[in-house]
């Protein structure tokens, strides 16, 4: 009779036993998904900032062109501005021969 229980005891202890292992096998099962449901989600946010890194990069690249074209146009202007003022110079010369011409002449 007690190798019968025993024999029963150990049968119990090993059947909660196989059940803990598999309550724990399902808590591991479930922890692996979740770790790869996180990965994708963290696959998807690294490519979500790498589209943002190129569209910022493009940005700064335009940001850039634009400035250089800004910077030609002050340049181009800047020397159109000194021609305007060398050529006013020389008009101012030329007006003032024009007088000196011109009070020379008496009627």
């Amino acid at each position: 009779r007690q190798t019968t229980d025993t024999a029963f005891a150990n049968m119990s202890t090993a059947k909660e036993r196989a059940l803990a292992g598999a309550s724990r096998t399902e808590e591991v099962r479930n922890a692996v998904e979740e770790m790869d449901h996180s990965s994708v989600r963290v696959g998807k946010a690294i490519e979500s900032i790498a589209e943002s890194l190129r569209e910022q990069t493009a940005a700064s690249t335009d940001i850039a062109q634009r400035v250089e074209m800004i910077a030609q146009g002050i340049d181009h202007t800047h020397a159109a501005s000194a021609e305007s003022s060398r050529r006013s110079g020389a008009l101012v010369e030329l007006s003032h021969a024009l007088k000196e011409g011109v009070r020379r002449f008496r009627v």
